[in-house]
């Protein structure tokens, strides 16, 4: 039983997915209360009886948090996960009552979610809920389906599992040919259509394999990268190579590809003592002579770990034994390799006919869903959506998705006239919100780093250039016209109740939550609020140009007729082949090297295309694994423990993540600090965890200085020793940087 909502402050369901069974029990609650035929949504439940379900589960979490005694999830007596996450005025409740989906995961998915709604609603999230129905029901239908596609994705794909990109690695000669198409279609999509096109990536399954942006853009950021590609992925799926299945004469001895609870003293994690080596972990220079270790600091503040500490951290390691057979097949060496006939099948999966182009539609029969073109388009669709860039966390933008082959897209992302006065307006939304209380961090954390003075300045700047800008667009807009008129009003009475005072309170004492607002000055800054969220609307949420000639695309679809569509799709199953790696790395079975400065990933394809092939049925089990252990390594992480490693069964798995400065010397953390304790889950699509870990000089380095992120995580046939896989890992850490595309001519990212 699943079930995800969002609540506004009121609180009305602003959002609402469930499966059958959580739809079931609200179905039997409705029809006790009478109201089983009364207020049904498209998805045939009453969202008023779903309001009463989680009333109390609301009112107790925003009164704990209101009393500065807040709780992140709870557990009912029949096993039922409930997981709570609070941004702007929007309350959402992730609930799992079938064991499928634990507390770290409902976790992660709350904080998705608010990606999500920010990457389409920008500041507004009153949009989840518009006033037309057909309208909530096609946004909602929107978001459920992403969410659940991310949800699939997180479970299957490495790059999803890392929140990483994972570029399709080619031949720089054919790299430097996509680049050059994607230039020529940005071109012809400026020259058809009066649209400034800045950015164009080419998509091969949940691979990119080709960035090209104009030299005015603002750099993509790594997290509207995987957001477009999930976007593009969930728009236009690529058919699934069938998932092999375990083999008969395995099944009818009953063994079972599961592996045993490591023992204690085979679990080791850093920053506590371990058996300790002759030099510190990826110490040196990178070029140095290899040398690594796990060992720890001795004088850690978590001291031991036991083995009932790491059952705690992993709740499905009561395993069984695997068969001698396969065994002895494991500790032979690396994995079989796939041969050529495995992608046969697949390639003609993926290869299906080419999907003619049909009569577009004009805009006006889209009026009804400004902002999301409907899903009757083959190869066609368009969403607005705002990304993240240096000056504004919402900058609007309008993404078009074109496909071009089955398996691969074109996304191109054009600018949005104006799109310079949403910096204004988040600029004073960002100091506005928390007089309202809607925020779910101190008050003055970011107050704090501003001078009290400088931001009144900066907000009276923004406040008048918002103003300038309704006075251009009075005549078009009534609500131009209003803005132009009451907005210097509002802002001055918001002043005149002590705005100035109330901030140098906060900054004073950013440890107070939640501060007392006085009930005027609340009201003021409510109606302040409304008028900026209603002009953002007004100037972003209405129709804006986009591609809509058929000829355009039909151009555009040109400029790509010898995409080698065959090779590629056959690439993307083996993007990386591990083989090449295990030949130089005795002992090696997997890997898994995220560059946290340009957020790449460079990992073995896990992919599993054959039927009934043994082989391809190991490769399961290996996949399983690596996901249990990265997400137990990543539940670790965010403890403070920068390197683990676990030798579970047939497998060692090892895990670090360092920092380097700009020579490639390894730094050194401060272990005393508790600054990663107190940073939500490790995520690159929802928090800037790896930012703000750098940001906060965690790392001993000198002031002032780069510092790259790296994260590494390496998989071992169970024979190999600890000492010898970390060894291993130094040098394959090394051998990555060097292929790694951030030295390559042709950088893509």
């Amino acid at each position: 039983m699943k079930c995800f909502v969002a609540l506004s402050s009121t609180p009305d369901v602003i959002f609402f997915d469930a499966d059958t069974p959580f739809k079931t029990l609200i179905k039997e609650k409705a029809k006790k209360l009478g109201q089983d035929e009364q207020d049904q949504d498209e998805q045939g439940v009453n969202l008023q009886v779903v309001g009463q379900y989680f009333a109390p589960l609301f009112a107790s979490f925003q009164v704990l948090l209101t009393a500065g005694n807040a709780y992140n999830s709870i557990k009912s007596e029949d096993g039922t996960t409930y997981v709570f996450h609070l941004f702007g005025e929007v309350t959402c409740i992730a609930l799992c009552g079938d064991g499928d989906e634990d507390e770290d995961f409902l976790k992660r998915k709350t904080l998705a979610f608010q990606s999500f709604v920010g990457f389409f609603y920008g500041p507004v999230n009153e949009e989840l809920k518009p006033s037309s129905v057909a309208e909530k029901n096609y946004r909602w239908k929107f978001l459920s389906k992403l969410l659940r596609q991310w949800s699939e994705l997180t479970k299957t794909e490495q790059a999803f599992l890392t929140e990483a990109t994972e570029q399709l690695i080619v031949k720089n000669e054919l790299n430097a040919h996509y680049i050059k198409l994607l230039e020529e279609s940005l071109k012809a999509i400026s020259r058809l259509e009066d649209i400034t096109a800045v950015h164009g990536l080419l998509l091969v399954g949940t691979r990119l394999l080709a960035l090209f942006s104009s030299r005015a853009a603002m750099e993509l950021n790594p997290s509207d990268i995987l957001l477009i590609n999930l976007v593009a992925y969930s728009t236009f799926p690529p058919p699934s190579p069938k998932l092999a299945t375990p083999p008969p004469d395995l099944e009818s001895r009953g063994v079972a590809f599961e592996t045993p609870r490591p023992d204690a003293d085979e679990i080791f994690y850093s920053p506590i003592a371990t058996p300790v080596l002759s030099d510190p972990i990826f110490s040196g220079p990178r070029y140095s002579t290899p040398n690594v270790s796990t060992s720890g600091n001795p004088g850690s503040r978590l001291g031991s770990f036991t083995e009932a500490d790491y059952k705690s951290i992993s709740e499905d390691d009561q395993m069984t034994s695997a068969d001698p057979e396969v065994e002895n097949f494991l500790k032979g060496g690396s994995l079989p390799n796939f041969s050529s006939e495995h992608f046969s099948d697949a390639r003609r999966q993926f290869l299906g006919r080419r999907p003619s182009l049909p009569a577009l539609k004009e805009d006006s029969e889209d009026e009804e869903n400004p902002e999301f073109s409907k899903k009757d388009r083959e190869t066609f669709v368009r969403h607005k959506v705002f990304l993240k860039t240096g000056h504004c966390p919402f900058t609007p933008y309008v993404l078009h998705c074109i496909e071009i082959a089955p398996g691969i897209v074109l996304a191109v992302v054009s600018e949005i006239p104006s799109a310079q006065v949403a910096t204004l307006i988040c600029h004073a939304l960002s100091f506005l919100s928390p007089l309202l209380n809607v925020i779910d961090a101190p008050m003055g954390q970011e107050l704090g780093r501003v001078h009290v003075k400088s931001a009144m300045t900066a907000l009276e700047d923004s406040h008048r250039r918002i103003a300038e800008s309704a006075r251009r667009n009075r005549k078009t807009s009534r609500i131009a016209d209003k803005v132009r008129k009451e907005l210097p009003l509002r802002w001055e009475r918001l002043k005149e109740k002590g705005l100035q005072s109330f901030l140098e309170n906060i900054v004073e004492d950013s440890s107070i939550r939640p501060m007392t607002v006085d009930p005027e000055m609340e009201n003021a800054t409510s109606q302040l609020v409304n008028m900026l969220h209603a002009y953002f609307k007004y100037l972003y949420f209405k129709k804006t140009k986009s591609l809509t000639d058929e000829l355009c695309i039909e151009k555009v679809l040109a400029v790509f007729k010898d995409l080698e569509g065959d090779y590629l799709l056959a690439k993307a199953l083996k993007n990386v082949p591990a083989i090449h790696y295990q030949q130089k790395f005795p002992g090696l079975v997997h890997f898994i090297y995220v560059d946290r400065m340009t957020n790449q990933l460079t990992a073995p394809s896990l992919d599993v295309t054959g039927g009934e092939d043994e082989n391809a049925w190991l490769h399961q089990h290996l996949r399983k694994n690596v996901w249990r252990h990265w997400t137990n390594f990543r539940r670790l992480l965010s403890q403070g423990y920068m390197s683990a490693s676990v030798r579970d069964s047939h497998f060692l798995y090892s895990y670090q993540l360092w920092c380097e400065d700009q020579t490639g010397s390894v730094l050194s953390w401060d272990s005393s600090s508790s600054f990663v304790r107190d940073l939500r889950p490790p995520s690159v699509i929802s928090v800037k965890f790896y930012k703000d870990l750098l940001s906060t000089g965690y790392w001993k380095g000198q002031p002032g200085v780069a510092v790259h992120c790296y994260e590494m995580m390496c998989v071992h046939v169970g024979v190999v020793s600890t000492e010898h896989a970390a060894k291993q890992s130094k040098k394959l850490a090394s051998r990555l940087w060097d292929e790694s595309a951030v030295n390559s001519p042709a950088n893509l990212l």
